[in-house]
């Protein structure tokens, strides 16, 4: 709003004398001129960027001449009316930004400091954060959000809903790339391995089993690869192996012979799906401690003790720093916290390994059973509380498509 200056002014006042003595006395003088005008008040701040208020209204008027005195003339008139206000300060009006630009911290002295075509924390307009989803990277383009997947994965079936639900390393439709399928010759099976299409290999082996539980597989789950030993004319699964979501687990209800699992095939590496695992053990100190009697376990795994390390609670993703494999004898242990959680993130969204082992009831209590169940369930692996008698000789074990490892 414009400030008005009012301008003040006062006529000027002339005295009249009436003369009381002879007519030889001396005249008397006119009257005083009005004062000054007031100055005028400063013009008002201008709105607009850059425009100066308008300045200031005049002064007042200069005073009125003095009325005549008798017999003399009048007073001179008064002086001049004061300046007019000074002009009002220009007014800092907003930055005018690009299209695409974005003013969005509000300083003047960066301008638009935003490129609201490319910023996922600014997509279109100033705290338009683009979302994260499944393994990927918030995106923008164009002023749209989208996302980036990361190298191992795609969005192969163009659902934005899941992110990106594809494992290009390992998937036979998609392997390598969305749309490319391996196939295989008669009696061949194709995998994908790193990307690339190969003939899955056959494994063989044979472990002398001592007593052991059973495994049993959630309906609507498959396997990599499963074993069995038979007892009394039945077959009892003692091994299976599978994918999980990003990782592998693999169940074994014999932990007494653990190491010469390890050591019929590459199981450490399908495990870690790296030439050489870092891998670590916890649980039932007789068996999973390296070099520790019957076990056996090569000296390069590192024993954490019968629990996992507080520091791992609430944590995977640190697990995950730490060690490929996991390897865990759930029984005569207090379990006193539950990893489930954190086991099945190191494995499913990490994609890491976990090799659960476990014995033959009688050794192992049926909770011990239950608890190890609960952190396998998510890949479909139930443990059975049985105690399947020694079966030396009867384990002769071929594995006609192992995914992911060498023969």
């Amino acid at each position: 709003m414009r400030a008005i200056a009012l301008a003040y002014f006062v006529l000027g006042t002339g005295v009249l004398l009436t003369a009381c003595s002879s007519s030889d006395d001396a005249s008397s003088s006119g009257g005083t001129g009005g004062v000054s005008g007031a100055s005028g008040t400063a013009g008002a701040s201008g709105g607009s960027a850059g425009t100066g208020g308008s300045g200031g209204t005049a002064g007042g008027a200069a005073g009125t001449a003095g009325a005549s005195g008798w017999p003399a003339t009048g007073g001179s008139g008064g002086s001049t009316g004061g300046t007019g206000g000074t002009a009002g300060v220009g007014g800092t009006g907003g930055s005018t930004c690009d299209p695409g630009q974005l003013d969005c911290d509000g300083d003047p002295s960066n301008g638009c400091e935003v490129d609201g075509n490319s910023d996922p924390n600014h997509c279109g307009g100033c705290s338009v954060a683009c979302p994260n989803v499944e393994h990927s990277f918030p995106a923008c383009n164009a002023g749209t959000c989208g996302f980036t997947c990361v190298p191992t994965h795609d969005d192969c079936d163009a659902d934005s809903a899941n992110g990106c639900e594809t494992v290009l390393g390992s998937d036979l439709n998609n392997c390598g790339a969305c749309g490319q399928v391996c196939t295989a010759g008669p009696g061949e099976t194709p995998m994908c391995a790193g990307g690339t299409c190969d003939i899955c290999p056959s494994i063989q082996f044979s472990i002398d089993t001592k007593q052991a539980c059973a495994i049993s597989v959630t309906p609507g789950f498959t396997l990599d690869a499963e074993a069995f030993i038979n007892v009394g004319g039945t077959d009892h699964r003692v091994l299976a192996m599978d994918r999980w979501g990003d990782g592998h687990v693999i169940a074994w209800c014999d932990s007494t012979t653990t190491y010469e699992l390890l050591n019929a095939f590459d199981a450490l590496g399908y495990l870690g799906q790296t030439p050489n695992p870092s891998v670590a053990s916890f649980g039932d100190t007789y068996l999973c401690t390296p070099g520790n009697g019957i076990s056996n376990l090569p000296s390069s795994v590192t024993y954490l003790g019968t629990d996992l390390p507080a520091s791992y609670s609430n944590n995977a993703a640190q697990l995950a720093s730490d060690y490929d494999v996991l390897l865990f004898c759930g029984f005569r242990i207090p379990w006193t916290n539950d990893w489930s959680a954190e086991i099945e993130e190191f494995v499913s969204v990490h994609g890491k390994g976990f090799l659960a082992a476990m014995d033959y009831e009688g050794v192992v209590q049926a909770t011990d059973f239950q608890n190890m169940t609960t952190i396998t369930d998510g890949a479909g692996i139930v443990f059975e509380p049985l105690n399947l008698p020694w079966a030396p000789a009867s384990t002769n074990v071929v594995l006609d498509c192992v995914p992911d490892v060498g023969g």
